[in-house]
């Protein structure tokens, strides 16, 4: 089987790219949702049959790794382009309306951003 490198410095280039691939940024849930999706979905053991005492206890240590997982210090925000406060102007910039501080990313934001309600 040929390899898709022809030096030394393509191989190199080539495992570090496949390796970048693999790193996945964290991704922060909220593990008391999870845990309560979990309970309203517990296996039920009717029959003591071999099967589902594993999934009980399959399930009691799922339950456990979420629980002990440690707390990431995370806050939802909301983007200037979902604010109730922000004003896109004729430039696409946006004005907040709470500090007339503008920014110049739809995805910049602050603490005091309220996401929009929809007015239907």
């Amino acid at each position: 089987m040929a390899h898709p490198w022809t030096s030394e410095q393509e191989r190199q280039e080539y495992f570090a790219k496949e390796s970048a691939k693999k790193v996945k940024k964290p991704r922060y849930i909220d593990a008391n949702w999870l845990l309560k999706e979990l309970e309203d979905n517990r296996p039920i053991n009717w029959t003591d049959s071999e099967a589902e005492i594993q999934a009980q206890s399959d399930f009691d240590m799922f339950k456990h790794i979420i629980e002990y997982q440690p707390t990431a210090d995370v806050v939802y925000v909301v983007r200037c382009k979902d604010c109730e406060y922000a004003t896109k102007n004729t430039h696409g910039c946006y004005t907040c309306g709470i500090d007339l501080r503008i920014t110049h990313e739809e995805n910049s934001f602050c603490s005091n951003g309220e996401r929009k309600h929809n007015h239907d």
